[in-house]
């Protein structure tokens, strides 16, 4: 039963309830976490502002109309991030919308490891780190290909303040999502280009590729969650029949574009970094790849250096 007031309001603990008992229904992750975001954002307020709020307390009726119209949308299985409008990731709070695949927690993982191997390579003044660059007087550079909300790009210039980006996608609407998070984030080493993979860039420039690539197989594109079928967009996720068709055309996109000791860094379906790895060792292009763990230990990705 709702919970009302005396007055016969609804008051916050009522309608977090009620939210929460409907999206059970459609199995969200945690449906009490879900409608707290969705009621901060009906009354305007932080999550963490709400729930030092009196639960007995009336929600005004606009609010609660704001709130019912949030709530229909993550019933009709809109992704929780398109309702809310903004995603945190790798410390940064980025806007997210139809036409950009949501930025998720494998990912920060990526970057996080590629991050780490590029500190390295600048601690240990291999041919693409800063110090070396300096010496050629430019700040070396990293390419994100199909960048979508930027995500990737933006949180790698945030943890290298020596370095300079670039970010492409061939899909103008994603691509206004990475311009509205440029702007947002205040990054002025970043540039961004429509383009299909590398095919725009000019050959040995890049110090780093850093890629999320389609990777699910087509065959398994129809059974994916409601909330990704139906409103991610189909091209940043459809790998092709084996899932590793993008990955094959990074590799000799990469292969041409990375001065010798860049870092290729890619993010791939929990069984696909072995073959990927063969794929690159193949190639003899490479020195043998190091794969990363997501967070769930599976293997997620891998990272080699160009020979």
């Amino acid at each position: 039963m709702r919970q009302m007031n005396r007055a016969g309001g609804m008051t916050i603990l009522g309608l977090l309830r009620d939210a929460a008992a409907h999206l059970s229904d459609i199995d969200a992750g945690n449906p009490r976490l879900e409608a707290e975001y969705l009621l901060a954002l009906a009354l305007g307020i932080e999550r963490p502002v709400l729930l030092a709020r009196d639960p007995g307390v009336p929600v005004e009726p606009y609010a609660q109309t704001r709130f019912g119209v949030l709530l229909a949308r993550r019933l009709a299985r809109e992704p929780l991030q398109y309702v809310l409008g903004t995603v945190p990731f790798a410390g940064l709070d980025l806007v997210i919308g139809p036409g950009a695949l949501i930025p998720r927690g494998e990912t920060e993982v990526l970057v996080e490891q590629v991050a780490s191997a590029l500190r390295f390579a600048s601690s240990a003044g291999s041919p693409a780190s800063p110090s070396a660059s300096r010496e050629q007087s430019r700040a070396p550079l990293l390419i994100d290909v199909g960048t979508g909300s930027g995500a990737i790009v933006l949180a790698l210039l945030h943890l290298l303040p020596g370095w300079r980006g670039i970010g492409v996608d061939r899909s103008r609407a994603a691509l206004s999502w990475a311009q509205r998070n440029r702007a947002i984030v205040g990054e002025r080493r970043c540039d961004l280009f429509r383009g299909d993979l590398l095919t725009s860039i000019r050959p040995t420039v890049a110090d780093a590729v850093v890629s999320n690539p389609p990777y699910v197989r087509s065959a398994e594109i129809p059974g994916l969650a409601p909330e990704i079928l139906e409103h991610e967009p189909h091209e940043a996720l459809d790998g092709g029949v084996d899932g590793l068709e993008p990955f094959r055309r990074l590799v000799v996109e990469a292969t041409r574009v990375l001065r010798p000791g860049g870092l290729l860094a890619v993010e791939l379906a929990p069984d696909e970094p072995e073959q990927a790895a063969e794929l690159l060792a193949a190639s003899g292009a490479f020195h043998p790849a190091w794969t990363f763990l997501d967070l769930a230990g599976r293997k997620r990705g891998l990272l080699a250096r160009r020979v």
